[in-house]
């Protein structure tokens, strides 16, 4: 038997004392899970944060990486322009 079905027949058989004691442990319970809710949330919301540092650094990272090869591309054409300029010889 659950919880509320004892306080169900608690309430029916007009048990006073019990019916208290079984209100109090609900709430108890239902404390206690609102408690371990608001946890998992900041947790999540906590994960959350983190993943979104991640994404900026990985982001940030890339961004660079793709700087860097557009610099060796304009070095490579320069030293290509360089070299056909240099080889007509007008």
């Amino acid at each position: 038997m659950t919880l509320e079905d004892e306080l169900q027949t608690a309430i029916l058989n007009r048990d006073q004392a019990f019916t208290q004691s079984l209100e109090k442990e609900v709430q108890e319970v239902k404390a206690t899970l609102q408690t371990m809710l608001e946890q998992l949330q900041e947790e999540e919301e906590e994960e959350g944060n983190e993943l979104q540092d991640d994404d900026l650094m990985e982001n940030g990272t890339e961004e660079e990486e793709e700087e860097e090869v557009e610099e060796e591309e304009e070095e490579e054409e320069e030293d290509e322009d360089q070299y056909f300029s240099d080889s007509w010889g007008i």
